[in-house]
This record gives C-alpha cells, structure tokens and sequence, in this order.
C-alpha cells in the first residue's frame, strides 16, 4: 500500500506539474518570455509558433488531468496509464531529437526531458502495484 502512495504522490507532483505549466502556455504564449523565446522577423512565424505552443499547451494540460483522473484507482487503470506514459516518452524522444538538432534548451527543458525518458519505470512500478492488489483481493475473497 506504500508504493501505491508514493506512486500517487509521484503522479500528482507531475499531474500538477502539466497543469500549470500547460495553463501557463495557455495563457501566455510567446509573447512574455515565459518560455525565453525571442520573436523573429517573421510575423508570421511568430504567430504560428504561438498557435502551436498553445494548442500543445492544451494537449499537456488535458494530458495532466486525465494523470489526476488515473490517480485515485491507479491499479485498477493499466491500459490508460500505460498510453499516458507512452505518450509522455514518445514526447521526451521528441526532446532528445531536439536538444542534438538545435542544442540544450534551459534546465528546466532538460530535466524534463530525462523525467520523459524514466517515464516507461513508472509502468514497472504500477504494474507491481496492479499485482499485488490483485493478490490481496482475491486473498480477501477466498480464491487463494
């Protein structure tokens, strides 16, 4: 039951995490440096990587709440989690790609980027999880 908490904890730190920092992009974009991202003299480059962060902003922040939907039976929920976290990884595959084409982004980004790759651990984790309460309730049940 610990693992199980601490798993929970683990996955509401990063459902959090998407959240805010995806509201964040939501809401301001480009635009205030949130992101340190200089503007070009492409206008319209600018604006379509405007469009772009926000709209994966939003994918990222929806991604965050279904983590939090995931949470509270997190043993039960297998298959979703599993596409949550291939996604996440996949998402971090996309980091490394970028960081050896365009260089290291800020710390932040590059940390990120290794929670990204550490993700598919998480699957190992919740798959014990998923076992061993599968265990206890068929203890509680009388099956073994």
């Amino acid at each position: 039951m610990a693992k199980k908490r601490i798993l929970q904890a683990i996955l509401a730190i990063i459902g959090s995490v998407a959240v805010i920092t995806g509201l964040l992009g939501i809401l301001f974009g480009i635009k205030d440096g949130f992101y340190e991202i200089s503007f070009s003299h492409n206008i319209q480059g600018n604006i379509i990587l405007d469009s772009n962060l926000r709209y994966f902003s939003g994918l990222w922040m929806g991604l965050g709440l279904v983590i939090f939907w995931v949470i509270p039976s997190i043993e039960q929920k297998k298959s979703i989690f599993r596409l949550i976290s291939g996604v996440i990884f996949i998402g971090g595959i996309g980091r490394v790609i970028s960081i050896v084409s365009m260089g290291n982004p800020s710390t932040p980004f590059i940390l990120f980027t290794l929670l990204e790759l550490l993700f598919p651990l998480l699957i190992i984790w919740q798959n014990k999880i998923s076992s061993s309460e599968a265990g206890l309730l068929a203890e509680r049940v009388g099956i073994l």
